[in-house]
């Protein structure tokens, strides 16, 4: 019985291995001197006639497993390579440049699929002059998404989780909602078991808005200028302690003016505006801001200062100056160690994509990007409650990006009842016991995780952590 068994496992597992592309099989891989036991795959997923997204696939370490989780970083234009090297992918980059083993890798519990997307980030590919927004990244990652799963058929009954950070907090509820309308995919949309978002970007206006409440209250600006800026903007101090003022939207000058003061004065003031307790590394990137992800609002200060100010005594693009050698790269991040070796011609012959100058983040995708949307917040109730997928925001505590304040915000706002009120959650130490790991916060299928001591990127700052919600978060089990 015993061999009959292991030979029908054997046939079993060839007959897996032969539905897979095997011309995307990563055989080996620089800096890894024995390829794992787990396979990766990496190549193009086509959406239309010159038109693909570049996709990696990491196997789980249990092969047999049953759970797919999807990757987007955010930007918008910034690749998901970035999150496959730098945070939940099964290696890390050492001290000098080696590449070791990630012992906190998600996939170690579950396979992973990492997309580079919109079309034009990283390795992805498609007409230059095409308007990229909203609507049509979420298209062509689901047009993307079909492929793979006619690529891997063997993982077609698998269940799917639709993960990212930071901007992929519109990426992934727009996606989503759309794949629940498709019936051309409705064999995906009924194996959707949820939705995971690091620091997601959720509304434009409490971000910003947040941003100074949370500035205030971490001393980044003093008592005479939080004055100045309610006597300007809100009726009474009371409604400033209640988070009722309105900074974005005011109609007052003086108020719009103190504002932007505060806020120029945050972003220029040379912290780690995605882990504001680190420090900046490399150094140079402090005062140059090369790249400021959604929430530095570009357009929204650039127009404002344009109104109020005469423009020779602010120089705005200052703040979003690119790096010569590494082109658009997140402030205050040292991205030169992926960038080098995700543009070693054998690297990217190894991972078969076509031969071009890889960076972390597009500027030209960043800087045409077209915002559809303020909120999405009819995406996510359509999630919620049409569809009843649970969903899981998740909070670095220190990052000024997308601070946790907007996005409580936010979840407060969209009137779906508290189920579990605020407290605390633990995370296990193997050696010794559970430490406070942050607070949770459960609204039905919706929950609220704040993580302590991590930014904008909490597998990075983390990673215990962030696996350990994740497995949660995969049991269906609360925090």
């Amino acid at each position: 019985m015993f061999a009959l068994g292991a030979t029908m496992l054997l046939l079993v597992a060839s007959e897996i291995v032969a539905t897979r592309p095997q011309a995307d099989k990563i055989l080996s891989l620089p800096g890894i001197s024995t390829m794992p036991a787990f396979e990766m795959y990496s190549g193009y997923l086509e959406v239309a006639a010159q038109k693909a997204l570049h996709y990696w696939f990491v196997e789980c370490e249990d092969p047999a497993s049953q759970n797919l989780i999807i990757w987007f970083n955010g930007g918008p234009g910034c690749s998901s390579m970035e999150g496959l090297f730098t945070e939940n992918g099964p290696y890390r980059f050492g001290e000098h440049r080696e590449l070791y083993p990630n012992p906190s890798s998600w996939n170690t519990l579950g396979h992973i699929l990492y997309l580079e997307s919109p079309v034009g980030v990283g390795f992805s590919y498609g007409p230059e002059h095409d308007e990229i927004n909203d609507d049509t990244t979420a298209q062509d990652a689901m047009k993307a998404i079909k492929v793979f799963f006619h690529k891997f058929s063997e993982l077609g009954q698998a269940d799917i989780f639709v993960t990212g950070e930071s901007y992929a907090g519109f990426y992934v509820p727009i996606l989503v909602s759309l794949i629940f309308k498709e019936p051309e995919v409705s064999h995906i949309s009924s194996r959707i078991k949820g939705v995971m978002i690091g620091n997601p970007l959720l509304n434009q206006n409490k971000n910003v808005e947040s941003l100074v409440y949370y500035s205030y209250y971490h001393g980044l600006f003093g008592k005479e200028k939080w004055l100045e800026l309610i006597s300007q903007c809100c009726k009474c101090e009371e409604e400033a302690l209640a988070g009722d003022c309105k900074f974005r939207d005011t109609k007052s000058e003086g108020c719009l003016i103190t504002f932007i003061h505060i806020v120029h004065s945050i972003y220029t003031s040379g912290l780690n505006l995605y882990n504001m307790y680190q420090d900046c590394t490399p150094p140079n990137s402090i005062m140059s801001m090369q790249f400021h992800r959604e929430s530095t609002e570009t357009a929204l200060l650039r127009m404002i200062w344009k109104k109020y100010f005469r423009e020779d005594k602010f120089d705005l693009a200052k703040l979003f100056t690119t790096n010569n050698n590494l082109g658009l790269s997140p402030p205050c991040s040292n991205t030169s160690t992926i960038h080098w070796y995700l543009n070693r011609q054998d690297v990217q012959d190894a991972i078969h994509v076509r031969s071009k100058e890889w960076e972390i983040c597009s500027q030209p995708i960043n800087d045409n990007f077209v915002k559809e949307y303020e909120d999405v917040k009819d995406f996510m109730l359509d999630i919620l409650q049409k569809r009843d997928v649970p969903v899981l925001l998740y909070f670095g505590d220190m990052d000024l990006a997308c601070n946790h304040l907007g996005g409580e915000w936010w979840m407060d706002d969209l009137g779906i009842p508290i189920t579990f009120s605020r407290r605390r959650w633990y995370l296990p130490k193997p050696d010794g016991p559970s430490q406070i790991g942050g607070a949770v916060k459960v609204y039905n299928r919706l929950t609220f995780a704040l993580v302590k001591g991590a930014g904008h990127m909490v597998p990075t700052d983390q990673p215990e952590a962030a696996l350990y919600i994740l497995k949660r978060f995969l049991s269906d089990e609360p925090l």
